[in-house]
């Protein structure tokens, strides 16, 4: 029997079904989606900023040795050539940018590639499972100055890899904190790079990249003392619970799935810091001025700065970024990176005094219960010349307590905001 033949009218109503029924599919479904798109993003902006970075990286380079050379040419060189030597020196071991004339562009490129790497995290921390799985990473990675170079290729040739058996091992001085980055290329479907590496507190981890279709293969780590980042190439967050002991040394490379050929494995060490705070007003063109009423804390507006638990006297790191705006009402992220616990914290601002209007702790300690909060007692601070203080105090219980009540009062000091 012939099917019949729908009418104009009937098409578009299946049209306008099937559009309903996707709105209307299961927010788990929709929600992966969103994950997923966020992962990619973020990665895709990693890239640039890598990309980026490296740009800056050989301008330094170039700019220092062609400084060398000059001072080679002066008839009494011997001191104009140490003074390079030792900016060289203080380049390959802190990033310092040398003091030429170029230095100005310098900084804007890093505060602009800076800039768009935090506004990639910024926007990955909006999706759905957002806090879980990037809060940690966005808050280490404002809290490092990256124009530090990488070390030298510690692969002496390329090396194939076709099984887990098949190991490279690369004597690596990854003592303390530090970043890796190997490149390599894929050839097949579904290659998966096992990453080995030492952590700094003397454990080790075995980290599997995520599947890779043929073609170039680009894996990052940040290996900070309590954390990892998945800067590029791993799943989010990085489990640290099934790190283990081992005699082994170094960083060892194997394949789990199709073949890899391992081109190069680099290591740097990080260096604590941020990228160049924005230009000072009275150095910028007089019509690029900030009105004296301008915004203190606007929308992404971040720093770091110091947290006080209780009442102690030894301060932890701690990140503070402005994920909404909207009128008076401000809401901070602050995230401690050692421990991963993040809160939320919503406050009304009037003239460079802040009031606390609620707290939520939406990330516990990694290996800590929630602290469960009954009620925002309150709290206030203030945001002067660019400088927050803030203090609050909350009450609720951490299980197995189910009635404590007891009051929890944070206090952050000196958050340079940027």
């Amino acid at each position: 029997m012939p099917t019949p033949r729908r009418t104009h009218h009937q098409r578009i109503l299946a049209v306008l079904i099937a559009a309903a029924l996707a709105i209307l599919a299961p927010r788990s479904t929709m929600a992966t989606l969103v994950d997923g798109d966020a992962a990619a993003i973020l990665s895709k902006s990693r890239e640039q900023y890598e990309r980026a970075m490296d740009d800056i990286r050989r301008a330094i380079s170039a700019q220092l040795e062609s400084k060398k050379e000059q001072a080679k040419k002066l008839k009494d060189n011997t001191e104009a050539t140490a003074e390079v030597l030792e900016e060289i020196k203080e380049f390959i071991a802190t990033g310092a940018i040398p003091d030429t004339k170029s230095r100005e562009k310098l900084e804007q490129a890093y505060r602009k590639a800076a800039s768009q790497m935090k506004k990639a995290y910024n926007d990955a921390l909006l999706s759905p499972d957002g806090e879980r799985l990037f809060a940690a990473d966005a808050a280490q990675f404002w809290s490092q100055w990256d124009l530090v170079p990488w070390g030298p290729d510690l692969v002496n040739s390329e090396r194939t890899l076709a099984s887990t058996d098949d190991t490279l091992v690369v004597d690596a001085e990854s003592e303390g904190e530090y970043r890796v980055d190997v490149h390599g290329t894929c050839r097949g479907k579904g290659c998966v790079v096992l990453l080995d590496i030492p952590l700094a507190d003397g454990r080790r981890l075995r980290l599997p990249s995520l599947p890779i279709d043929d073609g170039p293969v680009r894996l990052l780590l940040s290996v900070r003392e309590d954390h990892v980042s998945a800067d590029l190439g791993f799943a989010r967050p990085v489990d640290l619970s099934t790190a283990s002991n081992h005699e082994t040394k170094g960083i060892e490379v194997s394949a789990a799935n199709g073949a890899v050929v391992i081109e190069s494995v680099r290591v740097k060490p990080i260096v604590a810091g941020s990228p160049p705070e924005p230009m000072d007003p009275a150095k910028r063109p007089a019509d690029s001025r900030q009105p004296d009423n301008a915004d203190p804390l606007p929308l992404n507006a971040s720093g770091s700065g110091n947290l006080y638990n209780h009442n102690s006297q030894n301060p932890v790191n701690a990140q503070v970024t402005v994920i909404e705006r909207d009128g008076s009402t401000v809401v901070l992220r602050v995230v401690r990176p050692g421990t991963g616990e993040t809160f939320r914290v919503s406050c009304t601002l009037s003239r460079g005094n802040l009031a606390v209007n609620s707290v939520e702790q939406t990330q516990p300690p990694r290996g800590a219960p929630r602290f469960n909060i009954s009620r925002t007692e309150g709290g206030n601070g203030t945001i002067r010349n660019g400088v927050l203080g803030l203090r609050w105090t909350v009450r609720g219980s951490s299980p197995p307590a189910k009635a404590n009540n007891r009051p929890w009062t944070v206090t952050l000091k000196n958050v340079k905001i940027r």
